[in-house]
């Protein structure tokens, strides 16, 4: 098990495996690590809600206000919130706005009423956890982990991360890499 060994080429592949994981959830909006988070808005929130524990990103154009079936605006630039904010616009403001920021998911205007907010994201979890396969976590920590992606492709990375860390060319391996990659992307919808 290259989990529990102390051997230095284990402790090495173990790391690189976790790396190519998290690197290949930045790199596309995959289908198995897209999920929906909905929340409900109350009346007198401060119009700030902290993000799922999974979060990695949204995926554009898909929040919305259920409620009055209208899309948030956003995300909103710096400069913009703080138009908003200085402009004092929330009489006049047709769809509520949005934006990430300090770990938190805020709209302006507050809602001054309970609003269901609907949205999808992209999950940083891409490993099936072997004890309890409903559960999904950000890296891999035992030999039975099962990653969501394909198999080649990761094992195609790996090769690449592991043959880059030992100072070896990697253009064979980059190329076999890019070539499944540009392949799964493709059909990847």
């Amino acid at each position: 098990d290259p989990y529990s060994s102390a051997d230095d080429s284990f402790l090495q592949m173990t790391y690189l495996l976790n790396i190519c994981g998290e690197e290949l959830s930045q790199a596309f909006h995959w289908e198995s690590l897209a999920k929906q988070w909905e929340f409900v808005t109350q009346i007198g929130d401060n119009g700030e809600y902290s993000l799922p524990a999974d979060w990695l990103y949204i995926t554009n154009q898909t929040a919305w206000n259920n409620a009055e079936s209208v899309p948030l605006f956003g995300p909103l630039s710096a400069q913009d919130w703080s138009y908003l904010i200085g402009r004092d616009l929330v009489d006049v403001t047709t769809y509520p706005s949005w934006r990430i920021w300090g770990g938190k998911f805020q709209i302006f205007p507050a809602q001054n009423e309970q609003t269901n907010i609907r949205l999808e994201y992209s999950s940083r979890n891409w490993v099936i956890d072997s004890a309890s396969p409903d559960m999904h976590k950000d890296s891999c920590q035992t030999g039975a982990d099962i990653p969501m992606f394909d198999r080649t492709l990761i094992s195609r990375m790996l090769k690449m991360k592991f043959l880059e860390a030992k100072g070896f060319d990697t253009t064979k391996a980059q190329a076999d890499f890019n070539q499944l990659f540009d392949a799964l992307t493709g059909h990847d919808k």
